[in-house]
């Protein structure tokens, strides 16, 4: 018994030393390792990464060549970076055990970065492309394991290999040969990437694409903070450390956020003058009205459809969904199929962060076609101009350009001590106004040109209005991009909006149309915070983030202006028949709310996470906080309609038409569109597959059927053609 005590302790303790071997070299190649680590879970795990490896599979030959050699840039220098490291002493003495983990550790992170990739593939149904990434990742460590000391050319039989020996120069920190030589080429290569995507970022983001972006930013990253553990065990002195307390002091002063200015028309005052021009909400109504109801005498009897649309955030597919929706429904409203151009019924439109992107687009294209209705743009198409040429500037690549900035410029500026770069928000914006440009080259209208822009007639037609609604970081309130001058729209001696921010009263001058549609799009990481500057950029004002972060539908801002043009309606005795259309973009919301709909509720809510449930319990509630805003927001505009409708003088009759993202495709399979800045072909499919009404039944294994089961693919398609039947039907009724 004892001599079997014995040998389970020397187990133990040998065991024990192995793992603290492992540890301790990990710790030493932990930049190769967290970057490998974390790439392969975005691809594998992150919707957008997961979107990524879609664009790859779905592309050419040429495109899946490039993303290859991209991933095998990375994984070589995580590999030889890793082996520089491990290359050099450690504090314990050498043992089999730990020359065996430094020998094959660098292998096998090379071969995981193949590898990774290949099963991402397989996740996604590429069964080829991942086959040939297994091929990769063996014959990776086969390269790897064979190639020190000739031992590649022995196993091909061209010279005898001999036994590896661990080199050791005078100074073992120092790096010289080869070793010296690779990190040149690199140091070569990383300045070559600098100057390209600081000169380039959205051509060389959108040709080379996310996927390569990223993958040869990894390549290029990985060997920097090499060097840095490389001076660390030099110097004794931690480096990379300083370099985080470095990145943290120099933040007070290096924010290269500031939100960008529109170009010059005019001088300042002139810019400042049209600013404070803008229209009031009752002046807009009122206009609006006369335009519907241009015979005086019978404008208290015209009651005309006044359509307001919330539609919420969700980066990319969102901006699709809106620009499908919004154009679909101008399509099919031409004169001969309705009373009324849905355009011309539009009256504003509040929208959240991809959602807002997407409404932006479609006002761009009602200035684009008032201003030369008798041109037939070449990216129309079968399902007509507005939703065939919004869905495809909705459909480019953003998410490649902000990664070229992200990774390189952006990144760089954070060790800066002032601001020297642009930063990746503005990238964004550009790849918005170039993909306008390509998609409509003939335009008389440009994202690039201020969002006032947009209403060159504002003052005689401010219609459709926009509510672009972002989150003001000091205060957590609403700040709204608008062509109406919220500060000055009263309603019953109260703000219309009392909680929120006007931007256009702070900043005083015109911003970019794209600038504007981001202020309300800035997601987490992905876009910073941006900087507000007052007064046609004279001081700092704050940040604007993301309005999903207070609520992110855009229903709240919508309420709060119905109810204002109620109060409107009846004050100047002008009715109208309240139309709103909600677009949501999560294939996950529910929009029930019967008895039946919240008992059921009530149950899936007992869902508990046992996980590190103290630490973990505060941001789980803050992030199911905005959606839980929306779904108040969402549901106190749909039963506001009804009781709108008699208000507005109306009678009854008032519509509420929700249009929903489906969380399958027209087979009934699971799919839903990733949540980012790029979209590949089978979500853009995906997502025009929406509005058709389906005939797919619900899956063998599925549990509920019928009208309860918003998420089954046949009954989701058909509600959103009712949506859109209830809309056309409003537009046709005489007024």
């Amino acid at each position: 018994m004892d001599g079997i005590l014995t040998v389970l302790c020397a187990w133990a303790v040998a065991a024990w030393r192995i793992l603290l071997d492992f540890l301790m070299v990990a710790n030493r190649v932990r930049f190769s390792a967290i970057l490998v680590v974390a790439g392969g879970f975005i691809l594998n795990y992150h919707d957008q990464g997961q979107e990524i490896v879609l664009l790859v599979a779905s592309g050419g030959i040429g495109m899946k060549t490039l993303f290859a050699a991209s991933v095998a840039a990375w994984a070589l220098s995580a590999w030889y970076c890793a082996r520089t490291l491990c290359d050099r002493p450690f504090a314990r003495s050498e043992t089999p055990a730990l020359r065996a983990i430094t020998d094959h550790f660098p292998r096998i992170l090379g071969a995981t970065a193949f590898a990774a990739v290949g099963i991402a593939f397989f996740r996604q149904g590429a069964i080829n492309t991942a086959g040939a990434f297994a091929l990769l990742t063996i014959a990776f460590y086969a390269f790897a394991y064979f190639r020190r000391r000739g031992q590649l050319g022995a196993l091909l039989g061209l010279e005898e290999g001999p036994q590896h020996t661990r080199e050791v120069a005078p100074n073992p920190f120092l790096i010289d040969g080869a070793t010296a030589r690779f990190y040149r080429f690199l140091a070569a290569a990383a300045t070559v990437a600098m100057a390209a995507t600081l000169i380039w970022p959205v051509e060389i983001g959108t040709l080379a694409g996310p996927g390569v972006v990223a993958m040869v930013g990894f390549a290029l990253i990985i060997p920097v903070g090499t060097l840095a553990i490389l001076m660390g065990l030099r110097s004794n002195f931690p480096v990379i450390t300083a370099l985080l307390a470095m990145a943290v002091l120099f933040s007070l002063f290096n924010d290269n956020h500031a939100l960008r200015q529109a170009p010059p028309v005019g001088t300042a005052e002139q810019a400042r003058a049209a600013s404070a021009a803008r229209p009031t909400l009752e002046d807009a109504f009122i206009a609006w009205h006369n335009a519907q109801c241009p015979a005086p005498e019978q404008r208290d009897r015209c009651r005309p459809p006044l359509v307001l649309v919330a539609t919420a955030g969700g980066g990319s597919r969102a901006a699709y969904w809106t620009a499908s929706v919004l154009g679909a429904l101008s399509d099919r409203s031409e004169p001969g199929v309705a009373v009324q151009r849905f355009e011309d019924a539009l009256f504003a439109m509040s929208g959240v962060s991809g959602g807002a992107l997407g409404a932006v687009i479609h006002r761009a294209l009602v200035s684009d076609r008032r201003a030369d209705r008798h041109r037939e743009p070449a990216c129309a198409g079968k399902d007509g101009v507005f939703r065939s040429c919004g869905t495809q500037v909705a459909a480019g690549e953003f998410l490649g350009p902000v990664m070229a900035t992200l990774l390189y410029g952006d990144l760089l500026q954070r060790f800066l001590p002032v601001p020297v770069f642009p930063d990746r928000a503005g990238t964004l914006e550009k790849s918005w106004e170039a993909r306008w440009r390509k998609i409509l080259p003939k335009s008389k209208v440009a994202l690039s040109d201020g969002l006032l822009a947009l209403w060159a007639d504002n003052a005689k037609k401010p219609w459709p209005a926009i509510y672009l609604n972002g989150t003001h970081v000091e205060t957590a309130r609403r700040i709204i991009t608008s062509n109406i001058a919220l500060e000055k729209s009263v309603y019953d001696g109260v703000l219309v909006h009392a909680d929120a921010f006007d931007f256009y009263a702070i900043h005083k001058c015109d911003i970019p149309a794209s600038t504007a549609a981001h202020n309300t799009a800035r997601f987490p990481y992905v876009a910073p915070a941006g900087r507000i500057r007052t007064d046609c950029g004279y001081a700092d004002w704050g940040h604007i983030v993301d309005g999903g972060y207070f609520e992110n539908f855009g229903a709240q801002t919508t309420h709060e202006t119905l109810r204002a043009l109620i109060g409107y309606a009846k004050k100047t005795a002008r009715g109208f028949v309240p139309v709103v259309i909600q677009i949501s973009s999560n294939p996950d919301f529910d929009d029930r709310f019967t008895k039946d709909d919240h008992d059921q509720l009530v149950a899936a809510a007992r869902k508990s996470h046992p996980l590190a449930r103290e630490a973990l319990s505060p941001p789980r509630a803050f992030m199911g906080l905005r959606g839980a805003h929306g779904r108040r927001a969402f549901a106190g505009l749909n039963r506001a309609v009804n009781d709108a409708a008699a208000q507005a003088g109306a009678g009854a009759g008032g519509a509420f038409a929700h249009f929903r993202m489906c969380s399958k495709d027209a087979d009934g399979n699971e799919r839903t569109p990733a949540l980012g800045w790029s979209l590949s072909s089978n979500a853009r499919e995906t997502i025009d597959g929406f509005l058709t009404a389906g005939t797919a039944g619900p899956k063998p294994d599925d549990t509920a059927t019928g009208d309860t089961v918003m998420a089954d693919a046949a009954m989701c398609r058909k509600k959103n053609a009712e949506a859109l039947n209830t809309v056309l039907r409003a537009l046709a009724r005489p007024g």
